[in-house]
């Protein structure tokens, strides 16, 4: 290795500074840089291999020359010292070709981050193996993203950070596959993320999360951030706790319960914080790394939510399905002037049409639609469930239907964008791309709230609903109860479309309707329409906290109470899409048929008939499974043959015959 030639140095000077600059004095400048270097190290290697931080202080522009243009490999911390006009000088060794780098500088929106950026391009290409940006390929830009997060401790924050998201910058302009709104975060140390110092609680905490969710394909995000604020609490009130037992020997859940409880925070926020806590306290329990004893006197909390003001969570829906005509107005008479609010317009007309979540819309992909019928769609999506990706069906409404194939002409014409999907592990092209970009959440939630203003819907005092806590997911609620009430309210049906593997969870999506069926009854009620024991038996199902054991007893006087009467208890009742059950406080059981606080009709036959068959099949599945000795013998599966004969038995009270049975027995078996 020579030391280049003044002439050389010269010129980089001249080049690489402002063009506005006197250069009679850059030449000077530049000589006698040159001479001062070459009189102090005569061996080049010396030079840049030299410990003296204050001369090269003095001579840096020389030094970036030096180590650009023979190509030394140089430890970072070397390059303390500031580097000027980094433009100039990537231009000059063209350390990235101009398409490259513009891409990249349109990712960047202010001037001092481009200019921090060249600078950091010009670091870069003097600290690291590769000499220039041009060869780089995106696996050689992860493999260093990765690098430097598991050197997070070597480096401060800033530096860490900054090099983080110049290398997110790269990756997308290297190639169409984009990560949309999250990029690569630096590595906090396990103490900020789990709240903690001490290794005995992360290392059971990490082991809980590995079970429970990442193994399972899950995401960790949340209940590794509700743990953390406990143990956040608990680290702040006492430093020096190192062990469970000592957390469970005081009244530090207590306190942060209590705290959690008095929040003004919203009942979800409340229920999921407390909830999250108690179930990582549950499977300590269940693996042994606490006693019984040592759990908090309210082990199983969770589950006891009722008693501490919980139970007045309501589902994410409007109240009333005007106001969700309200707000469909005002969406389709919204006059978009700009092509962001085109998109965010076509996402909640797509979202109202399917009712899928937000995150699947947004990475609803091209050729999407699979069947159309008399106006009505099926959109399918690629979804990754507690079982693993699988392909969703969901209905589309017909203006959904048009809203995708505006947007899916849109992708034709423009550039196509790739989206790395995090959660499936996969590639998509989304049909809301805007500038390179997924539409972000910010954005969205700002056109709903422009929608809530031009609905304008208001409360009975005259004060403006926004429905803040709600937005999106309301929006899938209202689909579902549509069709609860369009079918009569069967609970198959709204499962058909929503995919909910629980009874329980599509329940959920109806309460609309059912609470609009239950002020029908009080307004009967009121209006003198039904009197006698039919008020006595309304205002027992509707208003009091009635025990089981009495509702029975209620339910026996039916024979003397008018038609409307009965229907109204069968709606006040929960509604099973099979039958109904008149047992507030059940927990779901096996077979619904088999409790005694469970009653059907006539207009569930069909359901009926359909769980029966499903029923049937699950035994003759777990028999071949699991072998016909073993299934006999084994009390776990008992409850199985129990449920499948009071099955039978509603469905011969229904006047189903034995033949129709049998029939219902082989309907999977037939060819």
């Amino acid at each position: 290795m020579n030391y280049p030639s003044k002439d050389e140095f010269i010129d980089y000077c001249v080049t690489t500074r402002n063009p506005l600059s006197d250069k009679m004095i850059l030449r000077s400048h530049a000589v006698t840089i040159h001479n001062q270097v070459i009189k102090r190290y005569p061996n080049p290697k010396d030079f840049i291999e030299s410990a003296d931080d204050k001369f090269r202080g003095k001579v840096f522009p020389f030094y970036i020359f030096m180590c650009l243009k023979c190509r030394p490999t140089i430890p970072i911390y070397y390059l303390n010292h500031p580097i000027y006009y980094g433009d100039k000088i990537v231009k000059y060794f063209n350390l990235i070709n101009a398409d490259l780098l513009n891409s990249i500088l349109k990712l960047i929106k202010s001037e001092n981050e481009k200019k921090k950026f060249l600078v950091y391009v010009v670091r870069f290409c003097i600290s690291s193996e590769y000499k220039t940006l041009n060869d780089i390929s995106i696996e050689n830009v992860r493999q260093l993203k990765n690098s430097v997060v598991k050197n997070y401790n070597n480096f401060s924050k800033i530096t860490q950070s900054s090099r983080i998201t110049y290398l997110n910058f790269i990756e997308r302009a290297l190639t169409p596959v984009n990560m949309p709104k999250k990029f690569t975060q630096r590595a906090a140390p396990d103490e900020k993320q789990f709240g903690t110092p001490s290794s005995e609680i992360i290392g059971l905490v990490k082991k809980y999360l590995q079970e429970k969710y990442i193994a399972k394909g899950y995401d960790i995000a949340t209940p590794r951030m509700q743990i953390k604020y406990f143990l956040s609490h608990v680290t702040k009130r006492n430093p020096d706790i190192r062990n469970l037992n000592e957390i469970f020997q005081n009244d530090y859940w207590c306190h942060y319960r209590e705290l959690i409880e008095k929040s003004s925070a919203p009942v979800r926020s409340k229920s999921s914080k407390i909830n999250s806590v108690m179930q990582f306290f549950e499977w300590l329990f269940r693996n042994g790394c606490v006693t019984e004893n040592e759990l908090p006197e309210d082990y199983g909390y969770r589950w006891k939510r009722n008693k501490i003001g919980l139970n007045d969570e309501k589902p994410k829906m409007f109240q009333t399905r005007d106001h969700y005509f309200a707000i469909f107005a005002a969406l389709l008479n919204f006059k978009p002037k700009t092509e962001e609010e085109v998109l965010c317009k076509h996402f909640f007309l797509v979202i109202t049409a399917i009712g899928a979540r937000k995150s699947e819309i947004l990475w609803l992909t091209p050729n999407s639609i699979t069947n159309i019928k008399d106006g009505i769609g099926e959109v399918t999506f690629a979804i990754k469930e507690k079982l693993g990706l699988i392909n969703k069906p969901m209905s589309c409404m017909p203006w959904g239907l048009h809203s995708i194939k505006f947007l899916e002409d849109r992708l034709e014409k423009g550039p196509k964008i790739k989206f790395f999907h995090k959660r499936t592990g996969k590639e998509f092209y989304s049909l809301f791309e805007h500038n390179g970009y997924l539409l972000s959440e910010d954005v969205l939630y700002r056109f709903f709230d422009r929608l809530m203003v031009l609905a304008d819907i208001k409360d009975e005092s005259g004060n403006r609903i926004k429905y803040k806590g709600i937005r999106f997911h309301a929006f899938r609620h209202q689909k579902f109860n549509d069709i609860y009430t369009v079918t009569n309210g069967s609970l198959s049906a709204v499962q058909h479309d929503s995919n909910h593997v629980s009874i329980r969870m599509v329940k959920r999506y109806t309460q609309q309707d059912i609470s609009m069926r239950r002020l029908t009854a009080i307004k009967a009620i009121e209006e003198g329409k039904i009197v006698g024991k039919g008020v006595d038996l309304l205002n027992a199902l509707l208003e009091s906290p009635f025990t089981p054991e009495q509702y029975m007893n209620v339910v026996k006087k039916l024979n003397f109470s008018t038609r409307i009467t009965k229907e109204l208890v069968m709606e006040a009742a929960k509604d099973l899409g099979f039958g109904f059950c008149t047992n507030p406080n059940c927990a779901i059981a096996p077979m619904c048929e088999a409790c005694d606080y469970y009653f059907t009709c006539k207009e569930q036959l069909e359901e009926l008939k359909e769980r029966y068959t499903n029923n049937f099949l699950l035994i003759k599945k777990t028999i071949t499974l699991v072998g016909f000795d073993t299934f006999f013998k084994n009390e776990e599966y008992r409850h199985l043959i129990i449920g499948l004969k009071h099955q039978e038995r509603w469905l011969k009270e229904l006047d189903v015959t034995d033949e129709e049975i049998t029939d219902l027995k082989h309907y999977y078996f037939k060819e």
